[in-house]
């Protein structure tokens, strides 16, 4: 049983362990986390599960100045009062926190009673850290887009070159498609049996108009 709960708890820090972030790496977590969020807002609204902050001015992340957000969960560091501008830290869903400063210029602000890792967060806003950071972010998020936007490549397509018509003495093109030669004997034949019909045809018109002639006359 013993046995049991001990492995237990090892996987259940295991399980939480990735979504820990220690207090000491809070300003590098910033920096470099890509979904992390720096900015200044204002406290709206406070309660035991959440907290409501109206982002004034952004500093990194996907933050829009004048929407809302809500956290749904315990905010780090000393109390806060509703109404009151702090500059915010989001690194995901179990690490939330919040400084006094006496300024929002991240170039020349200072945090009060910093200390320890405070004083490298104030450095790399002095520093313009943040900024950099920011810029590598959103040039990665519009080379996302653009590829996930480009149309797919169609493949080209493959046309076939149609070899002209050769002569109809072609030897290369397959016999049904090849009239055959005809002899000049065969030629003359042809001739002479369409002319033959031409003749015959107009005998027969000659006979019959005679005969209609005829036929009148004797009526």
């Amino acid at each position: 049983m013993k046995k049991a709960a001990a492995l237990f708890t090892v996987f259940f820090f295991v399980l939480t362990w990735g979504s820990v972030c220690y207090a000491g790496d809070v300003p590098e977590a910033l920096l470099h986390t890509d979904g992390a969020q720096l900015f200044f807002g204002k406290v709206q609204e406070l309660t035991d599960t959440s907290i409501t902050i109206l982002p004034l001015q952004k500093i990194k992340g996907e933050v829009e100045p004048g929407k809302a957000i809500t956290y749904s969960q315990k905010i780090y560091g000393s109390k806060l009062q509703v109404g009151k501008t702090y500059l915010f830290g989001y690194i995901d869903e179990n690490n939330l926190y919040f400084w006094v400063t006496d300024g929002m210029d991240p170039k020349t602000l200072k945090l009060k009673d910093a200390g320890g890792m405070d004083l490298r967060l104030q450095e790399y806003l002095n520093t313009g850290e943040f900024e950099k950071a920011e810029e590598a972010r959103q040039n990665e998020a519009a080379t996302k887009t653009a590829s996930s936007d480009s149309p797919t490549a169609m493949p080209t397509a493959t046309i076939s070159t149609l070899p002209s018509t050769p002569a109809a003495t072609d030897s290369s093109l397959p016999a049904i498609a090849r009239m055959p030669d005809t002899p000049a004997s065969e030629r003359l034949f042809m001739i002479i049996l369409l002319l033959a019909g031409a003749v015959l045809a107009v005998a027969v018109f000659i006979l019959i108009i005679t005969r209609r002639k005829r036929d009148g006359k004797n009526g």
